[in-house]
């Protein structure tokens, strides 16, 4: 029999069972699940659709050392922030950044809202690149919420409606989140009406990961952070981040995806190691 769900987790976190339940716990949380927890989707690249299973998704989060993409975050995290004593429950969103599309998304990214007294935060450790760094408070209007390695505001619909743009934005769209990139806000994704049910999220899964040439099942995405540096791959494109600069390289050999993937981001991948490489023709 497993250990207890909370117990698991605290374990691939590394970190203690906080003493209080509050934000600065969840903060010490996040940041832990950051760095130890990669973002990647090389489940659905190499052809196998991804589980979201609950059992599932822990094992391969937490045993496997591998990573998932957001679906796969958001069902361990709203359930080992339940185990722990938070209150939980899932969020659907519409992704703007990135995506090159005048019309609006289906609700392709799944997060967690952590309820403490009054406030409401948004637990996403499955953005890739763009994750948020910091629990972001859903109802405080639209002030800036500054963290260490970025800074994030919550806006109503109708306040950022221009800004993603008037036919990108969806109709049931209640706030976008937004994040700082340089000296501009970027809007990253638009929150859809909860509750959302199970049903929702295996649906919306299915298509992330099936979809016939979309994002997920033809390229190869990867992003982990550490507090210092952010290591990204798209495509055969890996790129390492830090304070101090940029360092860039396109993989020409198996040994080259073995060290990025497996060294670099931590991944235990084993076997697919043989799937990857192949479909990079190495």
């Amino acid at each position: 029999m497993s250990p207890p769900l909370a117990e698991r987790y605290l374990a691939r976190l590394n970190i203690a069972k906080p003493e209080r339940l509050d934000f600065a716990a969840l903060s010490t949380i996040l940041t832990a699940h950051l760095r130890a927890i990669p973002w990647e989707n090389v489940t659905s690249f190499t052809g196998t659709p991804v589980s979201v299973d609950e059992e599932d998704v822990f094992s391969k989060l937490l045993e496997a050392r591998r990573g998932g993409y957001c679906m796969e975050h958001a069902i361990l995290s709203r359930a080992a922030l339940a185990a722990l004593g938070f209150k939980t429950e899932a969020i659907l969103a519409r992704v703007y950044f990135g995506p090159t599309t005048d019309s609006a998304l289906a609700q392709t990214h799944c997060a967690t809202v952590v309820h403490i007294d009054s406030a409401e935060y948004l637990f996403d450790a499955g953005f890739g690149r763009a994750t948020p760094t910091i629990p972001v408070r859903l109802n405080s209007g639209s002030g800036v919420q500054e963290g260490s390695y970025g800074a994030y505001r919550v806006r109503p619909a109708a306040e950022a409606r221009e800004d993603v743009g008037p036919n990108k934005m969806g109709g049931d769209v209640i706030l976008v989140l937004e994040s700082a990139f340089g000296d501009a806000w970027t809007p990253l994704y638009g929150f859809t009406p909860r509750p959302v049910v199970d049903a929702d999220i295996v649906a919306m899964n299915w298509f992330v990961c099936t979809y016939p040439g979309g994002l997920f099942s033809s390229n190869l995405l990867c992003a982990t952070w550490d507090g210092n540096y952010r290591v990204t791959c798209f495509g055969a494109h890996f790129k390492k981040v830090d304070r101090q600069g940029t360092a860039e390289a396109d993989v020409a050999s198996r040994d080259d995806v073995q060290q990025w993937l497996c060294t670099e981001m931590g991944l235990g991948l084993d076997h697919q190691m043989q799937a990857v490489g192949d479909i990079y023709r190495l």
